[in-house]
């Protein structure tokens, strides 16, 4: 788990934009305080302000964006920190805190939203993790590190979208990675044999493009505040296929968008 933690917190610093310093704190049995779990950048030291803003974000279980608490070291420069909790299965298990530099309002809250979106990410993974065996565990992160490179890698894709659906209640999980100026879908959680260019499947391929080219999480019905995101694939497809909620997470290996994953729920069962 710790070593998901550590993955996850550095791709979210290196994908969101301005980030100086992360750090993670996890609930720990027998401790009544959160313990650091994670920093970036990996080898840096977690000041006591961060680790107690963090812990605060344990109890108060609320995203937020405060501004101006501390200021850098060498310049003066005043800082604002995004903290979120952490959840698995609707329950607090952490909190992340974030500094970043100072911008307008409307960038920070768009950062923010982001973050959540990440750990909706966060989620995901952790209950993969801890439902697959030891035989199985292996995490879209560390197959995106190694380049995926997995001489199992599409079966590995379908073992991880079979889990996904499982743990998260979704009737559909896809995976799909970039080639050439398209996405190829890799995985379908149903497991059935597809063809490539039915239209379902191009469809999806759409979907996950939408979420790939803009570099950012796409949900439907969109999570407040709302944003100018374009989703006519997203809702295409919900029309289409009478799907209720949708989320399309882009991921990410070396600095680069290699793919996206796209979660399908039907019913009254929002990805909030």
């Amino acid at each position: 788990m710790e070593k998901m933690t550590r993955l996850w917190l550095t791709t979210q610093c290196k994908q969101l934009s301005g980030v100086s310093t992360g750090i993670v704190l996890s609930k720990v049995a027998g401790q009544t305080e959160g313990q650091v779990t994670a920093i970036w950048p990996e080898g840096s030291r977690a000041e006591e302000s961060l680790v107690s803003i963090g812990r605060k974000a344990l109890t108060d279980k609320q995203c937020r964006l405060q501004k101006h608490l501390i200021s850098d070291q060498d310049t003066g420069e005043p800082l604002d920190q995004l903290t979120c909790p952490l959840r698995v299965s609707g329950e607090t298990v952490g909190s992340v805190v974030l500094i970043v530099a100072r911008r307008p309002p409307k960038q920070q809250n768009e950062l923010l939203r982001q973050l959540q979106s990440g750990c909706v990410w966060f989620e995901a993974l952790a209950g993969l993790t801890s439902s697959l065996q030891n035989n199985q565990l292996v995490t879209l992160l560390e197959l995106i590190a190694a380049g995926l490179e997995h001489e199992r890698f599409e079966q590995a894709a379908l073992d991880i979208v079979t889990e996904l659906a499982k743990c998260f209640h979704c009737d559909r999980v896809s995976i799909g990675f970039v080639q050439g100026n398209g996405v190829e879908i890799t995985a379908l959680s149903t497991g059935a044999r597809f063809e490539s260019k039915s239209d379902l499947l191009l469809t999806i391929s759409d979907t996950l493009q939408e979420a790939i080219d803009q570099g950012e999480t796409v949900v439907l019905p969109s999570l407040p505040p709302e944003t100018s995101q374009l989703t006519l694939a997203h809702e295409l497809l919900r029309k289409k296929y009478l799907i209720d909620s949708l989320c399309t997470i882009p991921l990410q290996a070396h600095g680069n968008i290699v793919g996206a994953v796209l979660f399908e729920r039907s019913g009254n069962q929002p990805f909030d």
